[in-house]
Order: structure tokens, then sequence, then C-alpha cells
């Protein structure tokens, strides 16, 4: 049993194929965008998902948006201990949409994943995402997710079962990124250069 499938979206239509994960050697860095707002309660749990992961090439930049519960204070900390961090914070709370779309302005790596600050990743996570675009010619990968409780959040892990897609339609691509296909711009891993075509203006676009 494959650990997850590929989708390809070619002539309006979804193909599917069967993929067994294989490791092969990789090196290009993965830029991890981490947006933070108010979110110390879990931002332990979901910096350490990312330290831990099994693919070390990490561009990791955490946008801190003013929080006021701490947040800041947790992203300092690890900050300060993985030179692999940028921690991002002015001190003005600008919003998700102007944090993620800073992080792209600041990613160092072709490949891109949004993380919030209350999400886990499970360990080979980036790897098993970053092995699809080496061995297809892939726009961006879907991560799997589950859903925990904790008391009255919910609270999104995001899983290495996976769905992977290659497309040239601008408009199903737009569509992706902005959540209306698949949830939200978070549990997905893109090509940089793909989100730069495809937007002039990408500010305030992934909300």
């Amino acid at each position: 049993m494959s650990d997850y499938t590929i989708n390809i979206n070619g002539q309006n239509d979804i193909l599917e194929k069967e993929y067994s994960y294989k490791l092969v050697k990789m090196t290009e860095p993965v830029s991890v965008i981490v947006t933070i707002y108010n979110k110390a309660k879990y931002l332990d749990a979901c910096l350490s998902s990312i330290l831990n992961q099994s693919y070390t090439n990490l561009d990791i930049i955490l946008l801190e948006d003013a929080s006021t519960d701490g947040s800041l204070e947790i992203a300092q900390k690890y900050a300060q201990k993985d030179s692999r961090i940028r921690l991002i914070s002015d001190g003005v709370n600008h919003g998700v949409s102007y944090a993620r779309n800073k992080g792209i302005e600041l990613a160092t790596s072709e490949y891109i994943t949004f993380v919030d600050g209350d999400d886990i990743l499970d360990v080979n996570a980036i790897e098993k995402m970053l092995h699809a675009f080496y061995e297809y010619i892939i726009d961006w990968a879907v991560f799997g997710i589950r859903t925990r409780t904790d008391g009255k959040d919910k609270v999104y892990s995001r899983a290495s079962q996976s769905k992977f897609y290659l497309t040239h339609d601008p408009q199903f691509f737009q569509s992706l990124y902005l959540g209306k296909q698949i949830y939200s711009c978070c549990a997905k891993m893109y090509r940089k250069s793909k989100i730069v075509e495809y937007f002039e203006d990408f500010l305030h676009l992934c909300s």
C-alpha cells in the first residue's frame, strides 16, 4: 500500500497514480513559513515538530504578529538555539495574510510550506513532500490533515499522508493556493516561482 497518491491536473481532469515512497538524496532547502499570533499554548509543540523533521535543510521563518500571550518570548527562545530560524517581529499586528506574504518575500528556497502556530508536523512530512518534487515535476504537494481537540479548541496536525498536484492552469493553482480547493494555504508545499508567476501582487491573497 502506498503512502499517498499523485493527482495530476491536465485538461480539466484529475488522474490518480499510486506512488511508493523511496528515500532519495535531496539537498535543496525548504522554506518553512510559520505565522504566530497568540499561540503560546501550542507553540512549543509546533516549533519542536519543525526542528525535529527528518529533513534538516530548512529555512525557518517565524512571523510573530504582535502577540499578547508570550508567543514572542517562546519564538525568541527557539531562534536563539537554532541557526536555521529567522524571527521577524516589529511589534505591529499586520494580520496573517501580510505575515504569510512577507514570508514568501523572505523565503530563500524554491520550495515553501506554511505552518500555523498551532500546527504539528509529522516527523517525516517535509521529507516526503520534497521527495515528490524531486521524482515528479509537480507544482505543489498537499499534506494530509488530522484534527485533535483540546478543550474547546480544534488543533490541526499536518500528517504525512498526502496528495500531489501538477498543473499548467493558473486559475486552478490560484484557487488551491487561496484555499478554495483544499482547506487553506497551509498543509501544502509549493514552488515559490509558481506563486510569483501566477500572482503579480500576492499580498493579502492568502488568509
